[in-house]
This record gives C-alpha cells, sequence and structure tokens, in this order.
C-alpha cells in the first residue's frame, strides 16, 4: 500500500481525459474546430520536430592554429601563378592556398657557400616559355625570371638561388616566356615583373614584349633591382 503522503498520480496524469468547464459547458479540451464536448475525441498530436545538432570540434588546449588542416585550393582553381618561384623567398605566405609555384628545376634543401640553405620544390615542374595552362586563367602572375648570363666554372650561391640565363638566348627564352604568360593572365589581370640589371639593363629586357608597363619602382642597396607591374587590357 502506499503511504498517506505518497503522491497519488491523477487521472489526467494516468491518460484519462479530464473534463472542464467552458462558457457553462463541460469540455474535454480544444481541438482544430473548437472545443471537444465528448470524451472519446482528442486533440491531433503534432509530430515531433527533428532538429540538427551542430558538430562542433574542440581542438586540445595548448594546440596551435598551425596544426590545423592547411586549407588548400582545388585542382585546377588556382588564381595566382608564380612562374619562376625558385626557394619562394619573397613570399609572406609561400604555401598560399590561391598559388601555382612552378619551376623549371628543383633542388633538394643544399647549403650554400654563405651558410643559408635553399630548397627548390615547385607544385609542378614546368618551363617558362611553354606552359601547360590553358588561356586566360590567372588574375595575378608573377614573373621573376634568372637574371645572370650563365658563365660556368664552379658553383655559387647566385647560380643557384637565381638560376642562369643562356648567353646566346636570352632574349628568345625572355620573349617567350612574356608571350605564354600574357596568354595564361585572365583579361584584366595583373602580371608583377622582377629584374635585377646585374648583367642586363632593364630597357633590354623591357623591349621584349609589345606590352607596355603601367609603373615600376627601384629597391636594394645599388637600386639594380626592379618591380614592374603590367596588366592585360
Amino acid at each position: 500500500m502506499c503511504p498517506s503522503n505518497c503522491h497519488q498520480p491523477t487521472p489526467k496524469e494516468q491518460g484519462e481525459i479530464v473534463a472542464t468547464t467552458l462558457n457553462g459547458e463541460r469540455v474535454y479540451g480544444m481541438g482544430a474546430d473548437g472545443p471537444i464536448k465528448t470524451p472519446t475525441e482528442k486533440p491531433p498530436v503534432a509530430p515531433p520536430v527533428e532538429r540538427e545538432v551542430p558538430v562542433v570540434v574542440d581542438w586540445p588546449k595548448g594546440i596551435g592554429a598551425d596544426l590545423k588542416p592547411h586549407p588548400v585550393a582545388p585542382q585546377n582553381t588556382e588564381k595566382i601563378l608564380d612562374a619562376c618561384c625558385g626557394s619562394r623567398m619573397f613570399w609572406f605566405n609561400k604555401r598560399h592556398p590561391d598559388t601555382l609555384y612552378i619551376d623549371n628545376r628543383t633542388m633538394p634543401p643544399t647549403k650554400q657557400t654563405n651558410g643559408a640553405t635553399i630548397e627548390v620544390a615547385p607544385d609542378r615542374v614546368m618551363d617558362f616559355r611553354n606552359l601547360d595552362l590553358p588561356d586566360n586563367r590567372f588574375a595575378l602572375v608573377v614573373f621573376d625570371p634568372p637574371h645572370i648570363i650563365k658563365r660556368g666554372g664552379k658553383r655559387s650561391y647566385m647560380k643557384e638561388k637565381y638560376g642562369e640565363l643562356e648567353r646566346a638566348s636570352w632574349r628568345d627564352d625572355l620573349r617567350a616566356g612574356f608571350a605564354e604568360l600574357f596568354r595564361v593572365l585572365r583579361p584584366d589581370g595583373v602580371l608583377i615583373f622582377k629584374w635585377n640589371e646585374t648583367d642586363i639593363p632593364l630597357r633590354e629586357v623591357l623591349a621584349l614584349t609589345p606590352i607596355q608597363p603601367l609603373f615600376g619602382h627601384r629597391s636594394g642597396k645599388a637600386q639594380k633591382t626592379h618591380w614592374v607591374t603590367f596588366m592585360k587590357l
């Protein structure tokens, strides 16, 4: 038996339909068409609402943001082309997810004569004179070709860092490079050209493309490095 102070379930808790008084009439609840006046009627039951529970990834405390998956652009969707990436030395983000880095050479991490270590690891090995890329693909192209004429002899820091140009063919090579890069550049796209006048004056290089540059800037201690901006208009 239930003690005197235990809870006795009410008729409503037991599932019975309990009548109430509404405007002097006995009703058994409210239905879609108004008051329910017979105990056999039951108000419709709304189906349960399914709610989407968000998935939250809780990174362990102390784990840096650099350990999260690095965003990588889907294949063939990069907006930027670095046509002679070398060691990517002037990039703030050397693995920019919207950039395709190409070069015609690779080099494992190698310690140089000045103590520096250089690595050349392009996304694709490709020659800027003959690009295996579609027309009008990139919004921005960076062109930093070798600027040193090949001299032969022992290995040097400058040769391995920047590459070399062939003495007999440098004009044809750079002319072909400009033509290919403007081909893959989108209409209204921008080409940034970097050149150092160690061996060849800038004016001789700019004469190799019919596209006129918009503006440029000198830099470096000897003011021999030029940054030149073109636009495909």
